[in-house]
């Protein structure tokens, strides 16, 4: 997800989820064939790296993180606080184990 294309599908993200509260977007969230996938993601589950940047930054207190679905394949990672979603990175490799924030197995994969 690289250019200008990625930019205005980020920001229309991101602008659908501004409308939203927080239970309208975990109520939304599906699965792979519907819905959104955002969701909270334990910090225990984050990649090995991630976790390194977390103690680097002084935030390995935290137990879970939100997941925002982009794509089938990028993820925003943040800390939900109140009503307002910190950014702490955005992963467009979420399908590959060996760079996502998240790794993740596919059925069947």
């Amino acid at each position: 997800m690289a250019g200008v294309g990625s930019i205005d599908l980020l920001t229309g993200i991101l602008a659908n989820l501004d409308s939203m509260t927080w239970a309208e977007i975990y109520r939304s969230s599906g699965d792979r064939s519907r819905g959104n996938n955002s969701h909270p993601v334990k910090v225990q589950k984050l990649s090995k790296i991630a976790k390194e940047r977390l103690k680097e930054i002084r935030m390995m207190d935290l137990e879970d993180l939100i997941s925002l679905r982009v794509n089938s394949t990028t993820r925003l990672y943040g800390i939900r606080e109140g009503r307002v979603f910190q950014f702490l990175w955005y992963d467009p490799w979420h399908d590959d184990p060996q760079t996502a924030v998240y790794p993740t197995c596919r059925k069947g994969g």
